[in-house]
């Protein structure tokens, strides 16, 4: 009765460890993800107390796959005319890459940028922006 009982735990522990490393698999396929929907505000006219390094800010929300970020107070060249999010995966991390072009001009501005990162499955993430004021921000997102 007792190896009876031992096997059939071995086998629940089994298909456990397979239920849990089956979804984390699931969560790290990032290799489809693709960023669309850019859309960006003109330079905010935001008084000097405001432009300082701590007040970036991100919301981030989730739904049927597709993270959807909005990025306040992102700094770019203000010649810009367009702005560009690239994205970098490896492993449950995503690198995001903001930036506008053309940057020719002499001076700075914030802008307020909104995007979709699409074909991205439910799972544990970190979000990398590394455009933020005082280097790279992490966010760890649960989707």
């Amino acid at each position: 009765m007792k190896t009876i009982r031992k096997i059939a735990l071995t086998a629940l522990m089994a298909a456990v460890a397979l239920a849990a490393a089956t979804c984390k698999k699931e969560s790290s396929d990032l290799s489809q993800i693709k960023v669309s929907g850019i859309e960006h505000s003109d330079c905010l006219n935001l008084p000097a107390k405001d432009i300082t390094p701590v007040n970036d800010s991100v919301a981030i929300s989730y739904e049927e796959g597709t993270i959807h970020v909005t990025h306040y107070k992102l700094m770019v060249n203000c010649g810009f005319e367009e702005v560009h999010v690239s994205t970098a995966v490896s492993g449950d991390t995503i690198r995001i890459n903001e930036w506008g072009e053309p940057n020719n001009a002499n001076c700075i501005c914030h802008i307020i940028n909104d995007f979709d990162i699409g074909n991205v499955p439910h799972g544990t993430y970190t979000l990398v922006f590394e455009n933020w004021h005082s280097g790279p921000h992490f966010e760890t997102v649960e989707l």
